[in-house]
C-alpha cells in the first residue's frame, strides 16, 4: 500500500465532520512548504552571519579600555 493510499484509508477511518478539517492542514502544510518565502530563504543564517549583517556605526567611549596605569585605549584598534 503507497502512503498515498494509507492516508486515503486514515481519513475513510475518521468522521465526515473531521475531513475538513485535514484538508484545512494539508493547506496549511502545503502554503508552509511551497511558499515563495520558503523557497527563497532556504536555511536559517547562524549568529555568526547575522552578527556579519549588522551595521557599523563607529566607535564611542563605551569601547575604550583602560589599563593598569589609566590610560585609555580603543578596542578594535
Amino acid at each position: 500500500m503507497t502512503l498515498q493510499e494509507n492516508i486515503h484509508q486514515h481519513l475513510g477511518n475518521l468522521p465526515k465532520n473531521l475531513h475538513a478539517e485535514v484538508l484545512d492542514f494539508i493547506l496549511f502544510l502545503e502554503q508552509r512548504y511551497t511558499s515563495p518565502q520558503n523557497a527563497t530563504q532556504g536555511k536559517k543564517k547562524c549568529l555568526a552571519e547575522m552578527l556579519l549583517d549588522i551595521p557599523s556605526v563607529g566607535l564611542d567611549e563605551d569601547f575604550e579600555r583602560v589599563d593598569e596605569g589609566g590610560h585609555s585605549d580603543h578596542v578594535f584598534d
